[in-house]
């Protein structure tokens, strides 16, 4: 089982930001090949409670500051969801064709309905950087899809999370409620950025909405070897 730990000091590189002192974080990479999902995980609870705020459309992971996910827009540092995952994974979330095919709701970038549809077959999915997984276990996506109707001209924003602890996650009776991970979730302004939940309101999302493309989803993302 992966051994889940915090990082040591930090050390302020922007202001409202925290940087993560360790080796690996030390080790500059590309932004174009993912980390391990142990290294993510520990990258994610680094800047767990530590500074920074959800603001929509911001955050990723740039390589000449990798060890701070917040970027600036608007006089204000900080990261959405997707924006958080870039950053743990060590992935730039502007990425040239990614997801590019015919039921794409977004390409070019990392949000929460690329990295679903790549990850998907069913979605028109290529599996570029994830695939569909059905145990959930640290470093795993916990996504939930944005929510089109246009008929209703019905809106709702999906959103995606990193799991750090699954050991109560029962297969023979499977809850969202039984596996912990950490977020960044709006509304903008809310503080801090990174915060740790359960996924009691998954479960609620998926009795609200049965469809298999409503319904929650994890993603593998696959690492460098």
């Amino acid at each position: 089982m992966l051994e889940l730990r915090r990082n040591g000091p930090f050390e302020a590189r922007l202001p409202g930001a925290r940087t993560v002192e360790s080796a690996e974080a030390s080790q500059v990479t590309d932004g174009d090949t993912p980390c391990s999902a142990e290294e993510a995980v520990t990258r994610m609870l680094s800047v767990e409670g530590n500074g920074g705020q959800y603001l929509l459309g911001t955050g990723t992971y740039d390589p000449r500051h990798p060890g701070v996910p917040w970027t600036f827009r608007d006089g204000k540092w900080g990261s959405d969801c997707a924006g958080a995952i870039c950053f743990a994974y060590r992935i730039r979330r502007s990425r040239c064709g990614f997801n590019d095919q015919s039921q794409a709701t977004v390409c070019d970038d990392l949000n929460v309905d690329s990295l679903l549809e790549d990850a998907d077959p069913r979605r028109g999915g290529h599996l570029e950087l994830g695939e569909l997984a059905t145990i959930p276990a640290p470093g795993i996506l916990l996504i939930t899809p944005t929510i089109r109707i246009p008929e209703k001209q019905f809106y709702m924003m999906g959103h995606v999370r990193l799991i750090i602890d699954a050991t109560k996650w029962n297969p023979a009776a499977p809850k969202w409620a039984d596996v912990i991970y950490l977020e960044c979730h709006g509304p903008n302004g809310h503080r801090p950025g990174v915060t740790r939940n359960h996924g009691a309101s998954v479960d609620q999302h998926d009795a609200v909405w049965p469809k298999w493309n409503h319904r929650a989803a994890m993603v593998r993302i696959r690492s460098r070897p």
